[in-house]
């Protein structure tokens, strides 16, 4: 409220939270007060059923979320109830009131707007997740979150002309996890662009051991794309690679432009004037990727995977009206997901229909650079001659 509308409006919600909790406590031989910011304690001194606990959870929920005359829109407001009991939880007040934030911030994973009692298991979750949080932050530092390389080959001669740069975490007791299991975490803790620096390093390091007609693509996140700062620091760290910009192809998502597409669009021009690829990702699904092909230096389109789904043929004239339209706004296009289990003939058909590029497990699985010495300088002139 204080960043949208300024600290007084901040002030009059602030005073009118307390007035309907203090009405609430009331109706229930309870107290209320403020501990701090924008949090506040109800305090019963007597035996509650759970039901009854529940009844003034859900009154606190309703009461809280109704408008407030002369201060912000009803949607700006909501709150996120722990409750925790000294007969089952916690026997001294300190330890109640860890119990009631510890059962209030897991109901803040649910949304806003809930009410969560707390239950002992969300400790050892709590520090589960605590532990997670420290070994990610680690993994950055030491670059264990390392660069699998998935080919992407031209069509249709299926020769591999450069990879997509997939990350993947390397942990010390020897498993590998996929991005699924730590992106949201580094998201929370602010360290995608940490990752992604480190991760631009390391597959630069790879890549310039490989013949130099073989490009790089990766995805970088909305924050970064957004950032009036990206375009230079990514430019820099490659002249510090010597990694040629050409051979760089940066990917956004519709969700990277939401935010700020001024911003997007200058930063995005700027990598495409010196050179880099700018590819807009996941195309197809997004509900204004015209509009965005239109407003942003965009030179290739990546066709999203749901479109070559098995058995999915009546999606194929969508992809032949993306295809006509690529051609007509003079921007590549790489066909997502291309599997060996997908429509027979789809490589020689995409061709055919002039796409210019192909990936997925039909061309090979992300793999470390170990595994691809096949693409070095000497080898890959032989493969090639």
């Amino acid at each position: 409220v204080n960043d949208q509308h300024g600290h007084a409006a901040g002030d009059i919600v602030l005073v009118e939270i307390a007035r309907r909790l203090e009405a609430i406590a009331d109706d229930n031989g309870g107290v209320a007060v403020r501990l701090g910011g924008d949090e506040f304690c109800l305090l019963f001194l007597t035996f509650k059923h759970q039901s009854e606990l529940c009844q003034i959870a859900e009154a606190a929920v309703s009461r809280l979320g109704a408008p407030m005359s002369g201060a912000v829109e009803p949607s700006a407001l909501g709150a996120t109830i722990g409750i925790a009991r000294s007969w089952t939880d916690a026997q001294d007040a300190s330890a109640l009131l860890h119990c009631a934030d510890t059962a209030m911030y897991r109901g803040k994973e649910d949304g806003r707007s809930t009410y969560n009692f707390y239950d002992s298991q969300y400790e050892k979750q709590r520090r589960t997740q605590a532990d997670l949080e420290l070994a990610l932050r680690r993994a950055v530092e030491a670059d264990e979150i390392v660069p699998y390389f998935q080919p992407i080959v031209a069509l249709p001669s299926q020769e591999v002309v450069g990879f997509e740069v997939l990350a993947r975490w390397l942990k010390p007791d020897g498993s590998t996890a996929v991005p699924s299991d730590f992106i949201p975490v580094l998201e929370r803790l602010g360290l995608i662009p940490a990752m992604t620096r480190s991760l631009i390093k390391q597959a630069c390091r790879a890549a310039n051991r490989w013949d130099d007609r073989l490009r790089l693509s990766m995805n970088v996140s909305a924050g970064m794309v957004t950032d009036a700062l990206f375009p230079d620091q990514l430019l820099e760290q490659l002249r510090q690679e010597q990694f040629a910009f050409h051979r760089f192809e940066v990917e956004i998502t519709e969700e990277a432009l939401v935010g700020n597409l001024d911003v997007a669009r200058q930063n995005l021009s700027k990598l495409h004037d010196h050179g880099v690829t700018v590819a807009l990702d996941d195309f197809g699904i997004g509900y204004s990727s015209l509009y965005h092909l239109t407003r942003l230096s965009i030179d290739k389109i990546k066709i999203d995977r749901s479109f070559f789904e098995p058995g999915q043929t009546d999606h194929l004239p969508m992809v032949e009206a993306i295809l006509g339209m690529a051609r007509s706004l003079k921007m590549q296009v790489t066909a997502e997901g291309v599997e060996e289990f997908h429509l027979p003939h789809l490589p020689s058909w995409l061709a055919n229909s002039g796409c210019n590029y192909a990936q997925g497990y039909l061309y090979g699985r992300p793999k470390p650079a170990s595994s691809l010495f096949c693409y070095t300088h000497s080898s890959f002139a032989q493969q090639a001659g």
